[in-house]
């Protein structure tokens, strides 16, 4: 069985109720994950797994609050989906997206993609727009995945090694998700797309904030990315010169 989970704020009420009229109008039935707020997350139990020492060795800039909350967020949800036994895949969902196809097609495509006794997550939604909505997708792998998470499906052995992984973290979710070298997911991307981000000022993410670093810190990150992306994609092909696929 697919079970389908949807991250939200408990402050994000119209989001709610937008997605909820969406998806029971075409029958597509989920479960709320309720987000760590950033705003709120001052209890130090929230944090302890962020890695600050870590991040200032291997990442471009320390994460902000919106970051941890997010990471967090997806962790409760993989969580969510281990604790349901009923459920042998599941798609999760930010509560920013619209769905694209109709549900049997979603449900369809998580079972099918994720019917592996190894790790697998798929992306369902790109950062470009969909052009081809109506073309029967396909899981293709994905040697970087796109730095996005707002639409995804896994499997269990995926959510259980993902939360293995993320255990202690120290770059953003999406950043971390790329890295199928270290954590063992086999990563695929829907093609075309599956959901769809909401565009907008008024649909800027509620749980990741956009990082926005000191002034005087910035042209040092800007200077360094292209190094982070060089060595990112120079670890992801020599995994795959040694044998391992994404």
């Amino acid at each position: 069985m697919t079970a389908v989970y949807v991250i939200n704020l408990a402050r994000s009420t119209d989001r709610l109720e937008r997605i909820t009229r969406e998806f029971h109008a075409t029958g597509l039935c989920f479960e709320r994950v309720e987000a760590v707020d950033s705003s709120t997350m001052e209890d130090a139990a929230w944090t302890t797994r962020y890695d600050a020492g870590a991040n200032r060795r291997n990442y471009l800039a320390p994460l902000g609050s919106g970051e941890i909350a997010c990471m967090l967020s997806h962790r409760l949800a993989w969580e969510q989906f281990l604790g349901n036994g009923n459920a042998s895949d599941a798609v999760i969902l930010e509560d920013d997206v619209t769905m694209l196809a109709n549900a049997a097609d979603v449900l369809g495509f998580a079972a099918e993609t994720c019917a592996a006794p190894a790790p697998v997550l798929c992306k369902l939604n790109s950062l470009r727009r969909c052009r081809d909505v109506g073309r029967k997708s396909e899981a293709r792998p994905s040697m970087l995945p796109a730095l996005t998470t707002a639409a995804q499906t896994l499997n269990r052995h995926a959510a259980q090694a993902l939360l293995d992984f993320t255990e202690s973290f120290h770059e953003p979710i999406d950043v971390a998700l790329q890295r199928w070298w270290d954590h063992g997911v086999k990563m695929l991307q829907a093609s075309p797309p599956l959901f769809e981000e909401i565009r907008g000022p008024s649909y800027a993410s509620t749980i990741r904030s956009r990082r926005e670093p000191p002034h005087e810190g910035r042209l040092r990150r800007e200077l360094r990315r292209p190094i982070f992306q060089a060595t990112r994609l120079g670890r992801a092909l020599a995994a795959l010169i040694s044998g391992a696929r994404p």
